[in-house]
């Protein structure tokens, strides 16, 4: 099964903002609130930070998701109007999506070797 993907590379730098942002936004709203985040400045990283580290891969991953279910695609975009972002994806949709299993997922994105 093939998840129909099409990669593009962006014709000009400028076109990489897009994504930067929503790094800048996952960055500052989600990973700053973090037990052990450290920031970009080390001169002003928190002493104890690495002591509060305490999540695991899991965890983190767990809590990503969920602000990315939950908050951010709820919340309504600059770009949009008053629309959210999971509004905008939906209005866009031609067809309700095909929903496949995690195992059929996970087969989907294995490496192959050419």
């Amino acid at each position: 099964m093939q998840l129909r993907f099409v990669c593009h590379l962006r014709d000009r730098p400028s076109e990489g903002g897009i994504v930067e942002r929503s790094f800048g936004t996952f960055n500052t709203d989600f990973f700053s609130t973090l037990p052990g985040y450290t920031g970009s400045n080390v001169q002003e990283r928190p002493e104890q930070a690495e002591k509060e580290a305490c999540l695991t891969l899991r965890e983190l991953e767990h809590k990503f998701v969920r602000y990315i279910v939950d908050k951010y695609n709820q919340r309504p975009d600059a770009r949009l109007g008053d629309r959210t972002r999971y509004q905008r994806w939906e209005a866009g949709l031609i067809a309700s999506p095909n929903v496949i299993s995690e195992e059929e997922l996970r087969i989907c994105l294995l490496k192959q070797k050419k």
